[in-house]
């Protein structure tokens, strides 16, 4: 398997002046951040010939039903599964990826970017400027949450990490700019979108029992029908209301210096 990072470069006989004591046999993954055991299968190149070792790569796919409110749990969710032997390699529209590794503590942050548009360039001056500042502070860009391209997730093996935002005024101003720009107007056309299917649906099976000439087993079952799709639609608001507290307490949190909402997943939320 070839190495796709252009950070990434195996050093071999070819430059022992720059590494010196590595022979033609002693090829090695050099790179300040990244161990070897990160990378399964490789590419080891030395005295002028090429030697393909494959090693069983191993992917795990869990779906991703975290909101971006939730980032705490995701944090402390993804390394709950590094410390499994589980690394986070990427986030698909719907599905968190893992590949296997050897078990050990990794911290995992988000990182929003409210400035970023959803059909923006991802590599821009200013994020290439923060994962930069990251890359110093020993935390590295794991990936990009593919449903929002705001949202840059980074690992580290450091003990004590260093936070990625330490000025909580700021944090919270990122997530309010963030919340209101970019997923309030989501949720909102869910909302709008998702009540009035179900209500067409639930109109369409009162009108069927009054109207149709159906049996008493029938017409219970639509009924049941109906009430679910009620249920439904008030379940559509459950995020919006979600979302309005959570931008609330951070703008509270912002302009008095109180404690903000925290990113978990609220008792009564289950939208």
């Amino acid at each position: 398997q070839l190495l796709q990072d252009d950070h990434l470069v195996h050093f071999g006989s070819e430059i022992q002046n720059s590494l010196p004591g590595q022979g033609v046999d002693q090829a090695q993954l050099q790179d300040g951040s990244l161990g070897a055991e990160d990378f399964p299968g490789i590419l080891v190149a030395g005295g002028g010939s090429f030697e393909r070792r494959r090693f069983s790569m191993k992917r795990r796919y869990e779906l991703n039903l975290y909101t971006p409110d939730q980032y705490n749990d995701l944090q402390e969710h993804l390394g709950h599964m590094a410390s499994r032997g589980w690394m986070l390699e990427r986030m698909e529209q719907h599905f968190l990826v893992y590949r296997q590794n050897v078990s050990s503590p990794v911290h995992y942050a988000v990182a929003f970017h409210p400035e970023v548009g959803d059909m923006d360039s991802l590599r821009t001056p200013a994020l290439e400027f923060y994962e930069d500042l990251c890359r110093q502070a020993q935390w590295r860009l794991v990936d990009t949450w593919s449903k929002y391209p705001q949202i840059q997730v980074y690992a580290t093996r450091q003990r004590d990490p260093v936070p990625l935002q330490t000025d909580l005024a700021t944090h919270w101003a990122v997530m309010e700019d963030w919340m209101e720009k970019r997923y309030w107007p989501k949720v909102q056309g869910d909302t709008a979108f998702g009540s009035l299917a179900n209500l067409l649906l639930a109109a369409f099976a009162l009108l069927w029992v009054v109207q149709g000439e159906l049996s008493i087993l029938q017409k219970i079952l639509l009924i049941g029908l109906c009430s679910l799709l009620v249920i439904q639609v008030i379940r559509h608001f459950f995020p919006l209301v979600h979302v309005q507290f959570w931008m609330e307490g951070a703008r509270r949190a912002r302009e008095t210096g109180a404690p903000g909402p925290v990113g978990r997943q609220s008792w009564w939320y289950w939208g």
